[in-house]
């Protein structure tokens, strides 16, 4: 049995206590979520692939995780964790999107693509309205957002912490 655990920033609801992780006690990786003083976890998720949980959504009522496809491709997907909740695809391409991110007040995604060729951090509506903005600039992964949502760090070249000054989901200045 593997077990990955992923607990992003905020647990599940205000009380940020819950964690949220991937098993494959069962067969094929599940993401469970399990709850303090719970013996086991609660399955939340179970697919046919391999599916690693990221984040969660500031109110507590969706995560975001990242599904494995053949030829080890990534996708971002959706999970409404209301009863009856279903996953959607949020990010599903022919290229690799990874390391999701909800900003603060849960209406962007900062994450990262090969989209360009090499790894970049890229801000995009939860919503899907807008066009994803690249953000890194010589490449980056792994994005977090600021607690105050003003400011995006990622990974650079070089193993160098980057950090942008942000605004309604978009950069407004160079990366630093």
């Amino acid at each position: 049995c593997s077990r990955r655990v992923y607990p992003g920033r905020r647990g599940l609801g205000p009380d940020g206590r819950s964690l949220f992780y991937r098993s494959d006690g069962g067969g094929p990786p599940d993401i469970l979520r399990w709850d303090p003083g719970a013996q086991f976890g609660v399955k939340v998720l179970a697919a046919p692939g391999v599916e690693e949980p990221h984040d969660l959504s500031p109110d507590g009522t969706s995560l975001l995780f990242v599904q494995r496809r053949q030829m080890a491709a990534e996708d971002i997907y959706l999970l409404s964790l209301r009863p009856h909740g279903t996953a959607r695809p949020w990010r599903a391409t022919p290229f690799n999107e990874s390391s999701p991110r909800f900003s603060p007040d849960g209406k962007w995604v900062a994450y990262h693509s090969n989209f360009s060729g090499r790894p970049e951090v890229y801000v995009s509506a939860l919503n899907g309205a807008a066009t994803p903005a690249r953000i890194s600039r010589n490449g980056g992964t792994l994005p977090r957002w600021n607690r105050d949502g003003k400011e995006l760090f990622f990974l650079g070249p070089g193993g160098k912490i980057v950090s942008s000054p942000m605004a309604d989901g978009a950069s407004t200045g160079e990366p630093r």
